[in-house]
């Protein structure tokens, strides 16, 4: 059987960042922990910069070519669905490397 913990960094659905952890209810060891945001502060700054004339877009675009690879961001959209991705997201991994079967409870 599997434990879902499930954290945000805010309370409703303002949150920028969210996450979910897998644990087995037999052992306790948690079997994967997945991380979600639509922030990046590199990108927030940039982006301000952007808008204050401060770089021209240009250069915005060269620097977020070189930037995207490691950018944090890796949900778009509402905060409504973050843990419907990261569960889903979790869920999969922990069946395809664990080869578990679910209990619901």
């Amino acid at each position: 059987m599997l434990i879902w913990l499930l954290s945000w960094s805010s309370k409703g659905w303002s949150a920028r960042d969210g996450v979910v952890a897998a644990i087995s209810a037999d052992t306790g060891k948690v079997l994967d922990v997945r991380f979600k945001t639509n922030s990046c502060p590199q990108c927030t700054e940039m982006e301000n910069k952007r808008k204050g004339d401060e770089v021209t877009r240009m250069e915005f675009l060269e620097w977020y070519l070189k930037h995207e690879p490691n950018c944090y961001i890796n949900h778009e959209g509402s905060s409504q669905v973050f843990f419907q991705f990261l569960f889903i997201d979790s869920s999969t991994a922990v069946e395809l490397d664990l080869d578990l079967v679910y209990e619901y409870s």
